[in-house]
């Protein structure tokens, strides 16, 4: 998805008590990147750290640190999986959610980031 919105908006609220789920391939990239530390892992997830209720990432500019290598789940957000239709939607916390254009390419990339997540668990 677009990033333009949230800065447009000087929006980071996603960013705010995240409980994004990492894949294996996010770990990996951000760990080649230089990076530990960042995500806490239980039996079947692994989620990112929050740092005084902000993302691990999210820098002292509201603006993620990583951008280039941030993890799937962010860089679809807000698209997000509808846990009872298993159909992808745009997140109604997203304050911006109706600016956002949702393409073909955003569902396979979703589905992808939920095949991967399913995998673990």
């Amino acid at each position: 998805m677009d990033g333009s919105i949230c800065r447009k908006h000087n929006c980071h609220l996603c960013c705010l008590e995240t409980e994004m789920e990492l894949t294996g391939s996010d770990i990996k990239r951000l760990e080649n990147g230089g990076y530990r530390g960042f995500y806490r892992e239980s039996e079947t997830i692994r989620t990112l750290i929050n740092r005084d209720g902000r993302c691990f990432f999210l820098d002292g500019d509201n603006l993620c640190s990583v951008y280039k290598l941030r993890p799937m789940g962010c860089r679809s957000y807000p698209l997000v999986m509808d846990l009872e239709t298993y159909e992808g939607v745009l997140d109604e916390l997203c304050p911006h959610a109706e600016e956002f254009v949702v393409d073909p390419e955003d569902m396979i990339a979703l589905h992808t980031i939920i095949g991967e997540l399913e995998v673990r668990r």
